[in-house]
């Protein structure tokens, strides 16, 4: 039986429904409207609002009579055993599912079922590959972990054919996903809270790889990734094609070029020249994220024309390196970038086009991450001009090592030998902006936190 016709007349509830993985699923079975909704979250996002419109029915706190009609419950990963909305569905014996798995759930219905895994790259290269298949009219349904800029949804129901989605490593998770087309962009060292020690992350990923090949499923590897590369036998698989942009792989980037409106390179495949590619996004992370993406459609069998045109009309999705606005001269944008790689490639990107002195605000995002990757942190800004760093956000972390901001800020500024200013409350970063910034200055703020918060009264106070 499908899973989908298991839900016809439940109650679903979402416990921390405004997440953006738990929110994708909500819109997913919003669209497939057979069964209710419930969700509870602490705050109320703007997806969230556009879902009461369609019929949820939201909580703005966690209680016991939440879930007292509810057939099944989901939660995340953010939310801990002792919640009292989950203890209460294990005590009442409701069914409970972890977003993932019961992500899992759903793409199993599929034919066709797109993975994309890896450690940077994953949301951007899932929006990508959502823009070309919806130009060669396969209307997939989908679920990531931001919102697309055009659609404003992070999940959608459209067909029942194909499911393309975003699996991620950083609970471990992304194991039970039995996909038969995917990416993998990257693997580095992230969420070692979780993973304990390199040798175990690196142990995870390759099974995922493996059981993405199993019953000839369909694999695209990134081989100018280190540890990617080192699997020399396992890249021998037929059904595994590789990327690059600068060695032999199935797919190639030459001759890239990058202009104030994005990137431009010759794709080519297996050594033949295809077409020009042209892309509205920054940097050579963003070239890596198309040439996956080439790999899988290609595979798919999507023509050339779609591949163009739906690369082409991708600009971008939430907090990736998001456009925010121009105010009188200053352009202003916002990322999600919390890992020192990706804060470092973004920068290096955005430097690149815009030829403009620039100034980055970072808020750390965990204890953990912070102190364990310190070090590589302090060399994550070089292709910034000004940098200012906030307070860690704790995503619900104890600060058990009496890791801080200062430290960052002090090692930034021995390493770079520049303008770096620590600014405890994210609120201050404002005025210190309306400062230090001039006409012709580009500000990025990045974390993963809740940096974004002050973009609003930052445009506000920039365009008196």
């Amino acid at each position: 039986m499908m899973f989908h016709n298991t839900l016809k007349n439940k109650k679903i509830h979402f416990i921390g429904v405004s997440g953006s993985g738990m929110v994708g699923i909500c819109q997913f079975l919003s669209d497939l409207n057979i069964c209710k909704l419930t969700g509870s979250d602490l705050t109320k996002s703007k997806a969230v609002k556009n879902l009461i419109d369609k019929g949820l029915i939201f909580f703005n706190e966690h209680k016991e009579e939440n879930i007292k009609d509810a057939d099944i419950v989901i939660y995340s990963g953010a939310i801990p055993e002792n919640n009292i909305e989950r203890a209460t569905a294990k005590k009442l014996n409701i069914k409970c599912f972890h977003r993932a798995t019961f992500l899992v759930n759903l793409m199993q219905d599929f034919k066709n079922r797109i993975s994309i895994a890896g450690t940077h790259g994953k949301t951007t290269s899932t929006g990508m590959l959502i823009h070309i298949f919806t130009d060669a009219v396969i209307n997939p349904s989908f679920c990531l972990g931001g919102e697309l800029n055009i659609e404003k949804v992070n999940g959608k129901f459209q067909s029942d054919q194909t499911f393309i989605v975003e699996s991620d490593e950083s609970d471990g998770t992304f194991l039970e996903f039995k996909p038969n087309y995917t990416i993998v962009t990257n693997v580095e060292c992230d969420h070692m809270n979780f993973f304990k020690s390199e040798e175990q992350l690196y142990k995870n990923f390759l099974k995922f790889m493996k059981q993405s090949v199993e019953e000839n499923g369909f694999l695209a590897l990134n081989k100018d990734d280190a540890w990617l590369s080192s699997k020399k036998k396992f890249l021998k698989n037929p059904n595994i094609w590789t990327f690059s942009t600068f060695q032999k792989a199935t797919c190639e980037a030459r001759n890239i070029t990058f202009t104030e409106f994005g990137g431009q390179f010759d794709l080519y495949y297996k050594d033949n020249f295809v077409d020009n590619i042209s892309l509205r996004c920054f940097g050579m992370h963003n070239i890596y994220n198309a040439l996956g993406v080439c790999c899988i459609s290609l595979k798919y069998g999507i023509a050339i024309k779609s591949i163009k045109n739906g690369l082409l009309n991708f600009n971008g999705v939430k907090r990736r390196l998001q456009f925010i606005g121009n105010c009188k001269g200053i352009k202003i944008y916002d990322d999600y970038g919390h890992h020192p790689t990706a804060i470092k490639t973004t920068l290096k990107g955005l430097k690149s086009s815009v030829n403009s002195s620039l100034i980055c605000v970072f808020q750390p995002h965990r204890y953990s991450r912070t102190l364990e990757l310190m070090e590589d942190f302090s060399k994550a800004f070089e292709y910034a001009d000004k940098v200012i760093i906030t307070d860690i956000f704790s995503a619900n972390e104890t600060n058990t090592n009496n890791v801080t901001s200062e430290h960052m800020v002090n090692l930034v500024k021995k390493q770079n030998n520049k303008t770096v200013f620590y600014v405890k409350d994210k609120s201050d970063v404002i005025p210190l902006l309306s400062k230090e910034s001039k006409k012709g200055d580009v500000i990025v703020t990045m974390g993963a936190g809740d940096i974004h918060s002050i973009l609003e009264p930052l445009v506000e106070a920039l365009n008196k």
